[in-house]
């Protein structure tokens, strides 16, 4: 037991001197800040509204379906205005402006909204805010002018900016807080994984192993770099952890409420979530492990990481699916598959004590497999190396 602290202190005093360490901490760290500012500001620079009770309406009748001129609109609405709550001031433009330079001019705030009237019978609307007056207006101003055959009340197609916010909010809620989590997850495994592979293959190549395994039983040796590896991804972990619910709590609740809405610490979801980093560590470093054991010449590594990384980026792309669609059966599945479960997790907030046993003892079973796997891997090819060198001599 001596020997595996020994090589796991080692182990961990390497990766901390290295410089993908420090960098990587540095630039996660300030990814973080980044991060955690950009919800509100995009809410704020893009959905501004004035409290200005007048606003102003561009109409787009290029076939004067139902309006003729702005000015008998405008006559006819001063006599309706008791009737309103805002002030309303109506301008029809001319046939050349297109459908996108209004949107333009709205989603800029040079106009508070536009009516496109597609046929007599169809009008789209579109708003900043929800301005329920302005179908009054129409239909009032529709009904004073008593089309030939008859009132007709055209289809309003509504739309307003302030339900685009209430959706680009509800996006922003719903995947700010997982991102993050997902982001320290996916960096850490692929950024260790491959030190892990790189550092194998070397240790592997330049017969460093076989020193070890004169005096130290080969599960030892493996078991004792992976737990070194684990302990500072760990502890990078935590800081990133810490790093995000610090500046959290340090954000003003009057410029920052989206945010401090999302980021809430969770005690049983932050243990299981740190749970199951852990066992996804220990998986994904024993298959980085075997790939650099098995691979000989280090130039031929990065191909023989790939379908690793593919492994844990498709991990990353269910957890996406699952934050879109929540109520899939699918994720009951993916949470079973060690390779993914670290990853469905942060999906799912609710805690189902069958189904998180059920996970944890695959793990655990894979993690055995593994383990097994690399020993008899590597007892190989050190006897295959060994055969090289008798026949060589």
């Amino acid at each position: 037991m001596n020997k595996f602290f020994i090589i796991a202190a080692y182990n961990f005093r390497d990766i901390i001197s290295r410089n993908f360490f420090k960098i990587s901490t540095l630039v996660i760290s300030l990814l973080i800040m980044v991060i955690l500012i950009l919800p509100d500001l995009i809410v704020k620079l893009n959905f501004v509204s004035g409290d200005s009770s007048e606003y102003l309406i561009y109409i787009s009748d290029g076939k004067n379906y139902i309006f003729d001129d702005d000015l008998e609109l405008n006559l006819y609405l001063r006599n309706i205005e008791d009737n309103l709550d805002n002030k309303y001031y109506f301008k029809l433009v001319e046939r050349e402006i297109t459908e996108d330079k209004l949107m333009d001019k709205l989603n800029n705030g040079d106009i508070d909204g536009y009516i496109n009237v597609i046929s007599k019978n169809t009008i789209n609307i579109f708003t900043r805010e929800n301005y329920p007056e302005i179908k009054f207006i129409l239909d009032r101003y529709i009904l004073s002018k008593k089309f030939e055959d008859g009132v007709s009340y055209p289809n309003y197609n509504f739309e307003s900016l302030s339900l685009s916010k209430n959706k680009v909010i509800g996006v922003i809620k719903n995947y700010t807080y997982p991102f993050l989590l997902l982001l320290f997850i996916y960096t850490i495994f692929v950024l260790y994984g491959q030190f892990i592979a790189m550092n194998v293959n070397i240790e592997k190549s330049s017969k460093i192993i076989d020193i070890f395994i004169t005096k130290v039983r080969l599960p030892v040796i493996i078991l004792g770099k992976l737990f070194g590896y684990l302990l500072v991804a760990l502890m990078q972990l935590l800081y990133f952890i810490g790093i995000l619910f610090l500046i959290t709590g340090l954000m003003s609740d009057k410029y920052f409420p989206i945010i401090k809405e999302i980021i809430v610490f969770d005690t049983v979801f932050m243990l299981k979530y740190v749970l199951y980093f852990i066992l996804g560590f220990i998986i994904y470093g024993l298959l980085f492990t075997l790939i650099g054991s098995v691979i000989d010449k280090i130039e031929e590594l990065s191909i023989g990481l790939i379908p690793i990384v593919f492994l844990i980026s498709i991990g990353y792309f269910f957890s996406m699916v699952n934050l879109q669609f929540p109520a899939n059966y699918l994720k009951n599945l993916l949470v079973c598959i060690p390779f993914f479960t670290p990853f469905i997790v942060i999906t799912d907030n609710n805690f189902v004590i069958y189904k998180d046993i059920v996970a944890f003892l695959i793990m655990m079973v894979t993690i055995v497999i593994l383990v097994y796997i690399n020993i008899k891997f590597s007892r190989q090819m050190i006897k295959f190396k060994g055969k090289n060198l008798r026949k060589n001599k």
